[in-house]
């Protein structure tokens, strides 16, 4: 236990952050992510407004902030493992998935992913 939570310490200390030099360079970088997650989210009925997900009730279901992507803790973990695996794609380990207010790694992800494949 105390090894991941030394690791995750060292990740946070050394992570480099790219620095954007305008609004729209951040927009080009995330723009593959935020379609992606944009996607998955009008699947699961939510709308998006810039790097905002709504439900029809006008609540923030999810938001992208700066690498942090953070999900509510009552959203199923289907949409969960789905925005996990877009993130994965994304191929940047810089941005992390957060799912009320605790990190999602990807060997949750993975065990999600499992869980799903196997027969009830």
């Amino acid at each position: 236990m105390w090894f991941g939570i030394i690791e995750l310490i060292t990740k946070i200390y050394f992570m480099k952050i790219i620095k954007f030099k305008s609004d729209e360079d951040y927009a080009v970088f995330f723009a593959p992510l935020l379609f992606s997650l944009a996607q998955i989210a009008n699947d699961y009925g939510f709308q998006c407004k810039g790097d905002i997900f709504i439900n029809c009730l006008d609540e923030t279901i999810m938001c992208v902030e700066g690498y942090d992507v953070r999900i509510r803790s009552d959203v199923s973990l289907t949409f969960v493992k789905e925005v996990g695996i877009a993130i994965r794609r994304f191929k940047n380990k810089e941005v992390q998935l957060f799912h009320g207010g605790f990190v999602v790694t990807n060997k949750q992800i993975k065990m999600l992913v499992e869980m799903g494949q196997q027969p009830s």
